[in-house]
């Protein structure tokens, strides 16, 4: 999993808290980078923002060992 946040940004996956990034910045994409393991079926991913300035910004990608994004997934904004 690669992230990038504007400003402070949480992640939570299957209700576990992953991801913290709790300081001022610009989006950089793939700033930071962690592990997860998809289990079979659906698993549950949310991503807090809390904006102190100007833009509101999160971007996340869920990718191989090598970083190349994932296959096969299915993506929906609500479960």
């Amino acid at each position: 999993m690669v992230v990038g946040s504007n400003d402070q940004g949480r992640i939570y996956f299957n209700g576990v808290d992953i991801y913290a990034f709790t300081e001022a910045r610009p989006l950089m994409l793939d700033a930071d980078k962690g592990k997860v393991t998809l289990k079979p079926g659906v698993n549950v991913i949310v991503f807090k923002i809390i904006n102190e300035q100007n833009a509101w910004q999160g971007a996340m990608r869920l990718t191989d060992k090598s970083g190349k994004p994932l296959q096969n997934l299915k993506v929906r904004s609500s479960p």
